[in-house]
């Protein structure tokens, strides 16, 4: 037990040794030098820009509707579909009305006309599918192609559909008329 004593004094003795040797300033060049070097120094924030006022220009609408003018409110309190006016004059298309205004124009072939009632029809194919007769005034095609006219063929003339396609241009809605004449049938898949 005396030699853990002893032990016990000799730790003791050499650990304040060492800690009393943390104590020194051995720094003190070091924070004299800082000292010295920053007591000229001064911190600056430079001013603030000074603000401009912006050109006040004045909104000069023209011949445009006021967006809370009573021609734009739709009377009859909850609107149906075909009222509501969608992206700047687009009403919104019934896909199971017209069922070819989700197919590109680019995949649709006019392959001929048929005369029912004194009524001209267009006939259509998308790819693999049966074909469709189409009148004047439906859609066709993802730009809300409207059919316009219908030629039937005659002598020279194979025959062609003209459609009438909106397509948003730039920010502004912009029409487009589309001549679809008769493709050959040319070889299938």
């Amino acid at each position: 037990m005396k030699q853990w004593n002893r032990l016990l004094v000799v730790f003791v003795a050499s650990t304040s040794l060492l800690l009393s040797g943390c104590g020194n300033d051995d720094h003190g060049d070091i924070r004299a030098w800082m000292l010295e070097s920053s007591k000229d120094l001064r911190g600056h924030v430079p001013d603030l820009p000074q603000i401009k006022p912006l050109d006040v220009k004045p909104y000069e609408p023209g011949d445009l509707i006021s967006p809370f003018s009573q021609e734009k409110v739709i009377s009859g309190g909850i609107a149906s579909s075909a009222q509501i006016v969608h992206a700047g004059g687009l009403t919104p298309l019934n896909p199971d009305i017209y069922p070819l205004i989700k197919v590109p124009l680019e995949t649709i072939r006019f392959v001929g006309t048929i005369i029912v009632d004194k009524d001209v029809r267009a006939l259509v194919q998308v790819e693999r599918e049966p074909v469709r007769q189409v009148r004047i005034g439906e859609y066709m095609g993802q730009n809300h192609g409207r059919v316009q006219r219908i030629t039937p063929a005659s002598g020279d003339s194979p025959g062609q559909v003209l459609l009438k396609e909106k397509l948003f241009d730039k920010g502004v809605w912009v029409e487009r008329d589309t001549v679809f004449p008769v493709q050959g049938k040319g070889d299938r898949k």
